[in-house]
């Protein structure tokens, strides 16, 4: 997983603290600024005496020019003393409530104290490696599968029975506020704007609810009414973020539009997903907050109605098996077997029905394996019926757009693209096969399966981009199994003159200095044609010519007289 910094645009923020600033008398030194919302600035620091890694939030509501900061002694101040100073008891009882041992989950971040400095709050939590959703999503090309949603609900499910369990309301349930760390687990952050039921004044929940992403945020929550406000609503903004991590856009109305014209159904419509996730989300969403589910629990116990979108193949297979079994043990048990008349001789007492069953769990056993062996090996016939391709499309989607496909997952990758799944429909919201994915991930042996198998190399993504492009240009990070697979598919009839407005694969080939894969490219008519004469030239020049050619002086001058004996410019 690569999670792309969102603090470029912060460092010249005024009113973020600079990095290399002290906190709580000299405890903390701030290292990164990790984010800004409408509650506050969160900061990524160091504890000086361990030098741990913590994350640290400070309450500043910039929303409605609330708080202010002067600069050159980094104080806050406010224009709303009153709202302000609530919200500071707020965080304040919020802070101690979490940090209890006994309140701490899993799936919930954790919250180790606060202290008061610069006229606000700051509270102290653990630093979480790992992506939100929406980086997952927009920038990490993660593919978010219906087996993916359901391991994304179960695990949120203990965080929310934790609070729920002691009528706390997040509030705030959004791409932004969970995190998945670097070992799979999902992660419910941003306790800022919790409503703990019989703790808060009415009038400041009214006064600060448009602070909410809109989207994401109940009717009850963003209207001007004084609705009242409970677990319904934390489901209603899950709902509206399994939809966007489902469809990978933004693009669905809120709950003011959709009070005016709902045509939020239209957008659920359009997903390629099963009539069960379809009418979760709308259940979830649903603009009467007695209709929507009451429960995270209620949401799970709907879904595992259906418990194929829970199973892996081999499980699937297994009970073809165990369906052939018992239809096997069936009319065995409807064969007659003559009685066997033995001379009268004196020999030991046998039961000879026992025999008889023994030969029967034999002959069925034995029918099974020549099942096993010649079906054949049930991979070829693990996808066969609707309802199976349908959990094969699953999982190959869930294997092959992983943001870091495991090898132990190489296996049943293989016996799904066996199986048949349709490799080249396949795609990603890029636009991607699998094929496109893997190589920018630099998996060479998922890549060769599919390769095998016949996938086309040549389909291109929505930036232009084939498998061969993506393996070229991602060569620094991977480069032996880059290396790897770029001969492959070469081999297998890679178009090498495939050129996106940014570039082509031998502009990177030039560029990273790869001799051999460059001879390569030449070799199989990159610059065969008039175009490809061109783009070789600017590619040799404006590349060899841009970089420090000192340390690779030898390289460079054995490309270039390799494109010019190859007729490149």
């Amino acid at each position: 997983m690569i999670c792309h910094p969102k603090n470029q645009y912060l460092r010249n923020d005024t009113t973020v603290l600079e990095i290399g600033t002290e906190l709580d008398n000299g405890k903390y030194k701030i290292i990164d600024i990790l984010g800004k919302g409408g509650f506050g600035i969160v900061y990524k620091v160091k504890r000086i005496n361990d030098f741990k890694e913590l994350a640290i939030k400070e309450l500043l509501i910039s929303s409605g020019a609330i708080c202010m900061r002067t600069h050159y002694n980094n104080k806050v101040s406010t224009k709303n003393p009153k709202i302000f100073n609530i919200f500071k008891e707020k965080v304040k009882k919020e802070v101690k409530f979490f940090s209890q041992n006994e309140n701490k989950n899993s799936n919930i971040i954790d919250i180790y104290g606060f202290f008061e400095e610069n006229n606000t709050v700051y509270t102290v939590m653990e630093y979480i490696k790992g992506c939100d959703l929406e980086e997952l999503v927009e920038k990490n090309r993660f593919y978010f599968s219906e087996v993916e949603i359901l391991d994304l609900l179960e695990q949120l499910s203990n965080g929310f029975k934790k609070i729920h369990k002691k009528n706390i309301i997040h509030r705030d349930i959004k791409p932004n506020n969970i995190i998945r760390t670097n070992s799979g687990t999902y992660k419910l952050i941003d306790f800022t704007n919790i409503k703990m039921f019989l703790e808060e004044e009415r009038g400041v929940i009214t006064e600060m609810a448009g602070l909410n992403t809109k989207i994401f945020s109940p009717p009850e929550l963003i209207s001007t009414i004084n609705n009242e406000i409970g677990v319904y609503s934390d489901i209603y903004s899950l709902g509206m973020t399994i939809y966007y991590c489902l469809s990978g856009k933004l693009d669905a109305p809120d709950a003011n539009q959709r009070q005016i014209n709902d045509t939020f159904k239209n957008n659920i419509d359009a997903l390629d997903i099963s009539d069960k996730y379809k009418s979760t989300i709308t259940k979830m969403t649903h603009l009467k907050k007695d209709n929507r589910f009451q429960s995270i629990d209620e949401v799970l116990e709907y879904l595992e109605e259906i418990p194929f979108y829970k199973k892996k193949w081999y499980e699937l297979s297994f009970e073809f098996i165990k369906d052939k079994f018992n239809k096997i043990s069936f009319y065995i048990s409807k064969i007659s077997f003559p009685s066997i008349s033995l001379p009268s001789i004196s020999v030991p007492s046998f039961d000879f029905n026992r025999l008889i069953n023994l030969l029967k769990v034999i002959g069925i056993v034995s029918l099974l394996a020549i099942i096993y062996r010649f079906f054949p090996s049930l991979e070829s016939k693990i996808c066969d019926t609707q309802q199976k391709m349908k959990v094969c499309k699953e999982r190959y989607r869930e294997i092959a757009f992983s943001p870091n496909p495991n090898l132990s997952d190489l296996d049943e990758f293989e016996k799904l693209v066996k199986g048949g799944v349709p490799i080249n429909e396949i795609k990603n919201r890029s636009d991607e096969t699998a094929l496109n994915h893997l190589a920018y991930k630099g998996k060479y042996e998922f890549v060769k399966v599919l390769v095998d198998n016949g996938i086309n190399p040549n389909i291109k993504d929505n930036k232009g981009e084939t498998g061969i492009y993506e393996a070229i240009e991602y060569y620094p990070k991977h480069r032996k199994s880059s290396i790897q697979m770029i001969n492959l598919l070469i081999k297998n009839k890679a178009d090498v003159t495939v050129r996106t407005k940014k570039a082509s694969p031998l502009y990177f080939a030039v560029k990273y200095k790869l001799v051999d894969i460059v001879k390569e490219l030449v070799d199989s008519g990159v610059c065969s044609s008039e175009k490809g004469r061109t783009y070789g030239k600017i590619d040799i020049y404006g590349v060899a010519n841009s970089v420090n050619i000192a340390p690779h002086k030898k390289k460079i001058k054995e490309i270039k007289k390799l494109l010019k004996d190859n007729g490149c410019y």
